[in-house]
């Protein structure tokens, strides 16, 4: 935990409009360890992110604003590595589809499509992996630029990819008994890549983790994540709505479109669970002091 004498003078750089890259260079020319400055940036958000949890305004409300301030600091950072994770994916994809296409013989197309399937999904997983954890970086520091992000992702990569393994399974198995189980289990560990980054917690502690933050504050997590469902899919389906009603294309063909929405609203919502995510464990930490009072 950072001191305070740290946590006070980041506080007052912060009120005086200093921005965070600036505070941090300036700390660390002094001599502080970069780990003590992160540890203090992390204490100051979370603080903020509990200051807000009683104000006035609502949740829906402090979200919305804290997704739009978000987005104004790391939107261009977000782009890029959302464009580069789809452009990839596109050509992984594309790619499987011309060897696919260029098999005439049937049977030769039977007996040797195995491996190309299995080495499309798992690369495919890779890429998406790779890419939500440079998103995480991306947010949870600020003062990070693109390669930087990549590096802390790449570094972190194993953790990710451990947990996301067990998640699969659990969900995989939910989702043999039922469907519901499986869906349910998915929102429940919707935060576990935060709480990798953030927390240093990886595999089942990093799930069990998101789970109690959404079931300590059920209602304050639910309608939220509900709210973002409807967003994308409203956002999502408006062209197709558009040309089946008015039987007018748009400007670019539907793929297109739905390539670029894809990637907008990749960034929207990823900024927006993050933000869900400090506020829901603001609360917890919250709950956790009143208890222990």
């Amino acid at each position: 935990m950072a001191s305070q004498e740290l946590l006070n003078y980041v506080e007052a750089q912060l009120k005086n409009g200093f921005s965070e890259p600036k505070i941090r260079a300036a700390l660390s020319a002094a001599g502080w360890p970069e780990r003590e400055i992160k540890e203090a940036f992390a204490q100051i958000y979370s603080q903020e992110f509990l200051a807000s949890v009683s104000s006035p305004e609502g949740s829906f409300y402090f979200i919305f604003t804290k997704t739009w301030s978000l987005l104004k600091q790391r939107f261009f950072v977000l782009l890029v590595i959302f464009t580069l994770g789809t452009f990839l994916a596109v050509l992984i994809n594309v790619v499987f589809l011309v060897d696919i296409a260029s098999r005439s013989d049937v049977s030769s197309l039977l007996g040797s499509s195995v491996f190309p399937v299995l080495f499309l999904l798992f690369s495919t997983l890779l890429l998406s992996l790779v890419t939500t954890a440079a998103a995480v970086f991306a947010l949870q520091d600020r003062s990070l630029g693109i390669i930087q992000v990549y590096k802390y992702a790449l570094e972190r990569f194993l953790d990710f990819l451990w947990t996301a393994f067990v998640g699969g399974l659990i969900v995989l198995a939910g989702s043999l008994l039922f469907l519901l189980p499986g869906v349910v289990l998915c929102l429940l560990f919707i935060f576990a890549p935060f709480i990798v980054a953030a927390e240093n917690l990886s595999g089942l502690s990093a799930l069990l983790r998101s789970a109690n933050y959404i079931r300590t504050n059920f209602s304050q997590a639910v309608f939220p994540l509900l709210f973002l469902v409807l967003i994308d899919a409203s956002v999502f389906f408006l062209p197709k709505i558009f040309e089946r009603t008015t039987g007018e294309e748009l400007f670019l063909p539907a793929a297109g479109i739905e390539v670029i929405l894809s990637i907008l609203l990749g960034v929207f919502s990823f900024v927006y669970l993050f933000v869900l995510y400090n506020q829901l464990k603001a609360l917890y930490i919250a709950k956790f002091k009143e208890r222990r009072a």
